[in-house]
This record gives C-alpha cells, sequence and structure tokens, in this order.
C-alpha cells in the first residue's frame, strides 16, 4: 500500500489530539502528507409544529466559533515542523465532511480517535468514527485509548 495522504479529523478532544500523534508516526513513517480536518458543527433545525427554529444567537456567534478553531487547528499543526501538513475547517456534518474531504483531497488513509466530543450520546447518534468507517472508500484506521478520560 502506498500512502502519500492521510486525513485526520480533529475535533480538539483528547480522543483526536491522540490520535493526531499517531498520525504523525504513520506520516512520517511513510513520507506522507498529513491533512488535518476540524468540522464546525451547524446546529441543526428544531421542528417544532412545522416550523423550523434555529436560535439568532447562533448565526452571530458563528463565526467567532469557526475563527478560533481555524487558530486552534493552525497551533495544533505548528508543533509538527518536520512534517508537510494542511489544514482544512469545513462547517457542516462532521462524517459527511469528512468523507467528502477524503474524496476532495484523494487520500490514502483515514486515522482518527474513536470518541470524540459527542462521547456521552454515541448509544443514540451513533459514532462520527463508526458512520466513517461503513461509509469510506478508503482504509480507515480508529485508534481507542483507554487510558484517557475524556471530561
Amino acid at each position: 500500500m502506498d500512502i502519500k495522504k492521510i486525513l485526520c479529523p480533529i475535533d480538539f478532544s483528547k480522543y483526536s489530539l491522540r490520535a493526531l500523534d499517531d498520525a504523525v508516526d504513520f506520516a512520517k513513517k511513510f513520507g506522507a502528507k498529513l491533512i488535518l480536518l476540524h468540522v464546525v458543527e451547524l446546529l441543526e433545525s428544531y421542528d417544532i409544529y412545522g416550523d423550523s427554529f434555529i436560535p439568532n444567537f447562533y448565526f452571530e456567534k458563528f463565526s467567532d466559533i469557526k475563527k478560533q478553531a481555524e487558530e486552534q487547528l493552525k497551533k495544533v499543526a505548528q508543533k509538527y515542523t518536520d512534517l508537510e501538513i494542511q489544514t482544512i475547517i469545513k462547517e457542516g456534518i462532521p462524517f459527511e465532511e469528512i468523507l467528502e474531504t477524503e474524496k476532495e483531497e484523494k487520500v490514502d488513509l483515514v486515522i482518527m480517535g474513536s470518541h470524540g466530543h459527542t462521547f456521552s450520546i454515541l448509544a443514540f447518534l451513533g459514532s462520527v468514527s463508526e458512520k466513517v468507517v461503513r461509509k469510506s472508500k478508503k482504509p480507515v484506521l480508529i485508534l481507542r485509548y483507554d487510558d484517557i478520560k475524556n471530561k
């Protein structure tokens, strides 16, 4: 297997940052480019008696949230000066944007943590990593870390 591009989704949870460390090791071993992706999740609209409802304050704060995410992702990337790293910020549903980026960037491998910020609701919604594994056209390495307590 020739690995030239690795996609590593980052939600800034301890799990995703630990997966990043392992993705860096893979990238170094294969001489691959590492693509870091953060998805700013859009608040879903709520259907209340047939009318969609999204709080106005969400749209006012959204640009600030996206800007903070861009700054934080750049800081994370700056730690690894000996690698070719590309950072991407997208808006949307995380698993869909991960799959779209996989296709757009023609990655050879996706590396991600088994849990993220939505850890407490995984039983009801299904995890992002599980959806990526099921729908990806490329190999996906899911890294599980039992020694991390994500609070």
